[in-house]
């Protein structure tokens, strides 16, 4: 082509003219393929069960817990257990927890870890594939036992090739069902109870067809093809001299999270001879399914060896480098806007000059404006290693991607982006779960998690459920430079009444920002609008409870694990943007009745008349063509 690009065509798993063709300038292209899964809706790509070989997944089926001979509970409050497995055992472990190796060693995801005084931190919702954890060696010359004295003596170690101790994970986070009962399954099934103990207080469960239903949760077992391909990139991050960065592109429910989880084990946890203490960094794209970022943002981080393990629902702590606030979970609604916050977010990746592997998490819309979009971002962001996901049953859009023949930055001068393309999974041939968990009840779950985090390390985090409605909120001022100096709406009408300001905030999620510089502010008595887009800088998401036009001042909630460097900045400038994200109904209305004595008194967001039949309801026809109508 004689703009310098060529296009990429999606992989068909057939040899064609155009990807057998080669030339020097051209990117460099690895295919591999595995037999094609019937395809049906799943609203996450996180269910994915990529078999090579199906019956590798039942292995887990045939353990049995025996109390007193390979399972002994603590009955403590951590839920501490320790678990013996004989040679070539496999278990299935839902929930979030911590799992020391006590003994031995175990392969998660392919990788080995031998025994240790380390806790490794996993994440299994039911509403992914879970991967299963089996048992190995020691790989060392020097094998101990990694447990006190104390609890040596109620396990005979010498009978087990691994011994491991479970305890539970983030304390609180499953009192989320007070204000969602919902999300009561989405870590333990419910009707689970750990052998030996009368009640059930932990957040994990060990899973068998003695204590839960087999259909209601289903296994990751990754195909040959991707191995090969993560096999790849492995030996390139162990091997490279210089800087790496990884794409990967495919559709919504390809297995792209599943993919880059895999990759940020292999590549921090993959090399036991020579542990890994460099970080990962991570350019979270998609506001709509992040994995570091906070919900409805964008963000580049650092990942460090101590990541969590599995699908953690955006929980993992990590290290922001810089953040932004899209407002929305799609770059759809505004996508001049998000592909600006991207390119704020690759120009401070461009300006650390990591010399290391950086990985890109893209977003699923390949259709329409998403591939401009697309287009866009790896245009900029520069890969040297390009990751197709894609299915040889669906129609595809590749054929429309564009990548440049060449590539510079700081770290190299010229190169040409490798290119490999595997087949991608689009669900399961046969659904396993009851019940699916869409990607809305996810974010919501996000979004709550977010607002009740108590507290977040990079070793401990904890949550607390009760209402905010119960807290009383931070009261800041607005219209002065000291508080809140004025407000931002995005996407909704150019211009509000004054009277209609106050209505469209209360009860709705915004962002908080600051600013480096002045800000342009139109006045609409009492408040100061901001009419053009400003770069400002995010600090934190805030539900806005109430506004006092009378006194001018406004009462927030916002994460306790923020407020302190909130608080810290008492004498900047604050600015508030209103996007779209949705506040979660239970959070304004929780579901025990709390607010039903205050019907009398009024609350800011809340109606509590009831309307006659069919007051205020209009029902609209559309796409009706009546006798004389045409389309033009």
């Amino acid at each position: 082509m004689d703009d310098g690009t060529i296009p990429i065509v999606a992989p068909y798993y057939e040899n064609d003219d155009d990807s057998s063709s080669s030339s020097e300038s051209k990117p460099s292209v690895y295919e591999a393929s595995s037999t094609p899964s019937a395809e049906s809706e799943y609203e996450e790509d996180d269910r994915i069960n990529l078999q090579s070989n199906p019956s590798s997944g039942e292995k887990w089926q045939s353990f049995r817990i025996e109390l007193g001979h390979n399972y002994f509970p603590f009955n403590d409050s951590q839920g501490n257990v320790l678990l013996g497995l004989s040679s070539n055992d496999e278990i299935l472990v839902s929930g979030c927890f911590r799992l020391q190796i006590v003994k031995g060693g175990i392969k998660y995801n392919d990788v080995h870890y031998s025994a240790s005084w380390k806790q490794l931190s996993i994440w299994h919702p039911l509403s992914s594939s879970i991967s299963p954890i089996c048992s190995s060696f020691y790989a060392g010359w020097d094998e101990r036992v990694f447990l006190d004295k104390a609890f040596c003596d109620r396990l005979l170690l010498d009978d087990f090739e691994c011994v491991i101790r479970l305890s539970n994970g983030p304390s609180g986070l499953r009192g989320i069902t007070r204000l969602n009962p919902g999300f009561k399954e989405l870590w333990v099934p419910s009707s689970y109870c750990p052998i030996g103990s009368e009640k059930s207080n932990t957040t994990f469960a060990i899973l068998s067809p003695d204590t839960s239903p087999i259909a209601n949760f289903s296994t990751l077992s990754i195909s040959k093809a991707w191995w090969d391909i993560i096999s790849k990139l492995q030996m390139f991050h162990k091997n490279n001299s210089q800087d790496m960065r990884i794409a990967v592109i495919g559709g919504k429910n390809s297995g792209k999270s599943t993919l880059l989880r895999i990759l940020l084990q292999r590549f921090l946890h993959g090399n036991s001879d020579q542990p890994n203490t460099e970080p990962i960094f991570y350019l979270d794209t998609d506001p709509g399914q992040p994995e570091y970022s906070k919900p409805d943002c964008i963000s580049l981080s650092k990942i460090y060896p101590d990541l969590a393990l599995g699908n953690h629902l955006c929980q993992a702590p990590s290290q922001t480098i810089a953040e932004c606030y899209i407002g929305s979970s799609s770059p759809q609604d505004f996508p001049v806007r998000y592909l600006s916050d991207v390119d704020h977010l690759i120009d401070q990746f461009e300006e650390q000059v990591h010399m290391g592997t950086t990985l890109l998490n893209l977003p699923g819309w390949i259709k329409g404006f998403g591939i401009r979009i697309l287009n866009h971002i790896v245009a900029k962001f520069k890969p040297t290693h390009i990751v197709f996901l894609e299915s040889s049953k669906r129609h595809t859009t590749s054929n429309e991607l564009i990548i440049p023949q060449l590539f510079s930055s700081l770290q190299r001068d010229q190169y040409v982006p490798l290119i490999y393309k595997v087949d991608g999974y689009f669900g399961q041939s046969e659904p396993t779960l009851q019940n699916v968990f869409n990607s809305s009840q996810l974010r919501e779950f996000r979004i709550l998690c977010y607002f009740h985090r108590s507290l977040s390390s990079q070793k401990i985090q904890s949550y607390n459920f009760e209402p905010l409605l119960k807290k009383a909120p931070l009261q800041v001022s607005f219209g002065t430079k000291s508080g809140i100096n004025a407000f931002e709406f995005v996407g909704g009408p150019d211009k509000l009444h004054s009277d209609d300001i106050k209505s469209a905030l209360e009860g709705t999620v915004a962002g908080l920002f600051t600013s480096p510089s002045e800000v342009s502010v139109v006045e609409n008595h009492p408040f100061k609008i901001i009419e053009q887009p400003t770069a400002l800088n995010f600090l934190t998401m805030a539900i806005i409870h109430s506004i006092n036009v009378q006194d001018m001042f406004i009462n927030l909630y916002i994460p306790e694990s923020d407020q302190d460097k909130i608080l810290k900045l008492k004498d900047a400038t604050f600015f508030l943007r209103r996007v779209k994200t949705q506040t979660p109904l239970c959070e304004l209305y929780p579901p025990d009745g709390l607010l039903s004595k205050y019907s009398q008194t009024g609350l800011p967001f809340l109606a509590f008349d009831s309307h006659k039949k069919y007051e205020h309801i209009w029902k609209v026809r559309r796409n009706v063509m009546r006798r004389g109508h045409s389309l033009r």
